[in-house]
């Protein structure tokens, strides 16, 4: 079941948020989120296990509700100690930040599975990256419009952090009961999410060339409007846009 299938309202392309969301009381893909739980794993430094004075796993020390008392970190790498393999993990040092996210997970996954895939949200700052996301040019960050006082200037969802979340965890945004992208930005955010993890699959006319001679069909007309869009291309050459939809995602087709 795709996310549009349960969509609440329609807006028009202009809108970048759904201004009178349906169904308050749901959560739906495109929505944004408040202090979501982030966790990051530390860069470039090697993982610091987490261990008791006496050496034993915090896990250990943890059962039947004790506290655990004072705890020591050793190198991952360089000490003597080893990761535990008895299948219930270790414990050891990163980053729990809470800041704003968007709900990535189709929406009938929202509705009935306990964990959801999310995206933190950054501030996008005055990097000259702007103009870059409003484009979609950034395969690995999704554009987020300012919209006071919720998005309090121009953000991104960052699709390189992307994370499951127990839904225990998920907070709205309190703006009419939720706040959330538009159905035709959920379109596009749909978009970005195949064409980042997609990207073996299809080609982009954006950023690919051909990598060999043959037919290509465009993703965008099959799977929006149930039409086949074809074009002869040649090796090392640019993929144009779709004439059709105007969509820049293509597959080879088969023999």
């Amino acid at each position: 079941m795709s996310s549009s299938a349960n969509t609440p309202g329609e807006a028009s392309p202009e809108d970048f948020y759904d201004p009178a969301p349906l169904e308050g009381n749901l959560l739906y893909q495109g929505e944004i989120l408040s202090n979501v739980p982030i966790f990051s794993m530390p860069k470039p430094n090697p993982w610091q296990l987490l261990r008791t004075r006496s050496g034993k796993r915090v896990h250990d020390a943890l059962e039947h509700g004790s506290l655990g008392g004072l705890v020591k970190v050793v190198d991952a790498n360089l000490s003597t100690e080893q990761w535990y393999a008895d299948g219930l993990g270790d414990y050891a040092m990163a980053v729990l930040d809470n800041r704003p996210a968007l709900m990535l997970s189709q929406t009938c996954d929202v509705q009935n599975k306990d964990f959801l895939q999310v995206a933190p949200i950054f501030p996008a700052g005055n990097g000259g990256y702007i103009e870059r996301l409003e484009k979609g040019d950034l395969l690995s960050a999704f554009w987020i419009k300012r919209h006071h006082p919720e998005i309090s200037e121009e953000s991104y969802a960052d699709l390189e952090l992307i994370q499951a979340v127990h839904k225990s965890y998920l907070k709205r945004i309190n703006r009419e009961q939720h706040f959330r992208l538009s159905p035709q930005r959920v379109r596009l955010l749909q978009s970005a999410i195949t064409r980042y993890f997609g990207r073996p699959n299809s080609f982009d006319s954006r950023s690919d060339i051909v990598p060999r001679t043959g037919t290509y069909l465009c993703v965008a007309c099959f799977y929006m409007d149930a039409k086949i869009s074809a074009v002869p291309l040649e090796e090392s050459k640019s993929f144009p846009d779709c004439k059709t939809c105007s969509g820049t995602q293509w597959v080879l087709k088969g023999k």
